[in-house]
C-alpha cells in the first residue's frame, strides 16, 4: 500500500510540474502583460502606417496591432489576421479570425516577438518612450543578426516606412546578390515635404532630431515631430542634416546600451 501512495505523489509532482513549466512559458511569451509587448498605435497613425507595405500586402489589410520590434498583425476583409515581420519583409497568415490569433498570443510565440532579444533589451533597461519601437540597425532580410547589439530605438512610422521600402528594394534581387548600400528618402507624416527637382534632387528642408538614448534622426520640417524625439535645432537640405549627423553621431549605440556595457566593464 506505502509503495502504492509513494507512486501515486510521484506522479501528481510530475503532473504539476508540467502544468507548471507550461503555465510559466505561455506567461513568458505573451499570456500575461501583452500591453508590454505592443505599442499604442492610434487611428492617423494606423491609416498611413502600412502605405508603404501596400506593394506586398495590398490595399484590403488593416492594422490590428503593432509590436515593440515594429512588427504589425493586419487583417483582411474576411477577418483572417497576418503577421508583417517588417525585419525579414515576410507576410504570413497566423490565424483564421482575431479569437484564434488572441488563442495563439496566450499559448505564446516567441517568434513573433523576438523574444530572447527583447529578454536580453529589457534586462539591460532598454526602455521605450511612447511612439518607439526597437528597430533593427541591419535588418535580418539583409543579414542583420537578431541580437541587442543590432538594435536601435526609433519612431514606429520611421521604423515601418523605411522596412517596407527596404523590401521593397530588395524584391527584384536576384537570390544571393550582394548588397553594396542602401538609401531611402526620409518622410514625414504627410510624405515628402517640398518640391523636388525635375531630375529628382530632393529640395525639401529637414529638422535634426534625438531621442532619450541619444540617437539621431532627421525628420521634414514643418512636421510634427514624433512623440519621443525633440529637435537639436539644426535645420537645413537632406545633404547638410545627414553631415552633421556623420559629424556628431560617433557612437549609434542607444545611451542605456552604453552605460550597461561600462558597468559590465567595471
Amino acid at each position: 500500500m506505502k509503495t502504492y501512495l509513494v507512486g501515486g505523489m510521484a506522479i501528481l509532482l510530475i503532473l504539476a510540474g508540467v502544468w507548471f513549466v507550461t503555465k510559466r512559458r505561455s506567461i513568458s511569451t505573451g499570456a500575461v502583460g501583452q500591453g508590454s509587448l505592443f505599442v499604442t498605435v492610434d487611428s492617423g497613425t494606423g491609416a498611413r502606417l502600412l502605405d508603404d507595405w501596400r506593394w506586398m500586402i495590398g490595399d484590403d489589410p488593416q492594422v490590428v496591432e503593432a509590436t515593440v520590434f515594429g512588427d504589425v498583425f493586419t487583417e483582411d476583409a474576411e477577418g483572417r489576421v497576418y503577421w508583417l515581420d517588417t525585419g525579414r519583409g515576410q507576410y504570413v497568415e497566423v490565424a483564421k479570425n482575431r479569437g484564434e490569433w488572441r488563442a495563439a498570443l496566450k499559448r505564446g510565440n516567441e517568434q513573433w516577438f523576438h523574444w530572447d532579444t527583447l529578454q536580453h533589451l529589457r534586462s539591460l533597461g532598454v526602455e521605450l518612450q511612447k511612439g518607439d519601437v526597437y528597430s533593427w540597425r541591419h535588418a535580418p532580410m539583409v543579414g542583420g543578426a537578431e541580437v541587442a547589439d543590432n538594435v536601435d530605438v526609433v519612431s514606429l512610422e520611421v521604423h515601418v516606412s523605411f522596412a517596407g521600402r527596404l523590401a521593397q528594394s530588395l524584391e527584384d534581387l536576384p537570390a544571393g546578390a550582394p548588397i553594396q548600400d542602401v538609401e531611402f528618402e526620409v518622410l514625414g507624416p504627410g510624405g515628402v515635404t517640398g518640391s523636388d527637382a525635375a531630375d529628382g534632387e530632393d529640395l525639401s528642408t529637414y529638422v535634426v532630431v534625438i531621442n532619450g538614448e541619444l540617437q539621431y534622426s532627421m525628420w521634414p520640417a514643418g512636421e510634427k515631430i514624433p512623440a519621443g524625439w525633440e529637435s537639436v535645432g539644426k535645420t537645413g537640405s537632406k545633404e547638410e542634416c545627414l553631415d552633421y549627423i556623420a559629424e556628431v553621431w560617433t557612437d549609434m549605440r542607444p545611451l542605456s546600451l552604453r552605460e550597461a556595457a561600462r558597468k559590465e566593464g567595471q
